[in-house]
């Protein structure tokens, strides 16, 4: 089932990445910086830097399953979506991290909202109190 939504659309040889994919390959990423600098978290003060950037790379693509923005991927006729993926993904995470205790909220927040684009332009897309 999982296999069936992608993150990524077909590439010149018609091969579209699966988010299960995707996300293994962004983990696996992490797992090789952090055997590559195993004190980042030292370093940058931030004794829960691996943990929360776990959680940044399990969720960074899951507003991707809108169906819309899936139509989107596989090039689908009239096909459009007009919100960012990383937005949505942002939104589950009140949810996920409730038990997990609101001090990494904001830093896996970040992590997700800003993949792709700065924080400042994902605010100036989605003003606070807008709908």
């Amino acid at each position: 089932m999982f296999e069936s939504i992608w993150a990524k659309s077909q590439n010149a040889q018609g091969q579209s990445e699966s988010l299960l994919a995707h996300t293994a390959r962004v983990s696996r990423n992490l797992e090789t910086l952090k055997r590559r600098m195993p004190s980042l978290h030292e370093s940058a003060g931030m004794s829960r830097l691996w943990h929360r950037t776990a959680l940044a790379v399990l969720f960074h693509d899951v507003g991707k399953c809108a169906a819309g923005f899936q139509s989107v991927l596989r090039k689908e006729r009239g096909a459009e979506f007009p919100y960012r993926h990383e937005v949505l993904s942002a939104g589950f995470l009140p949810l996920v991290l409730k038990e997990r205790g609101e001090e990494d909220l904001p830093w896996v927040a970040a992590g997700v909202l800003s993949h792709h684009k700065d924080l400042s332009f994902i605010a100036g897309e989605y003003p606070r109190g807008s709908s």
